[in-house]
């Protein structure tokens, strides 16, 4: 999943860009509507939603 980037990368760069994260199927769909945001205040988000177990 891709969130709201907060770098600009080159060209020529290679590597694991800040705004995008792996999420499981059973998780996915806690995602929708926070693209605009970035990684780090969708993760936020999300695991406000989850039970305190799973956070």
């Amino acid at each position: 999943m891709y969130f709201h980037s907060t770098v600009e990368y080159p060209d020529d760069w290679t590597g694991h860009p800040e705004n995008a994260e792996w999420f499981c199927a059973e998780h996915l769909h806690l995602t929708e509507g926070l693209t605009h945001l970035t990684a780090l205040e969708a993760i936020d988000r999300i695991r406000a939603q989850l039970p305190q177990a799973e956070a």
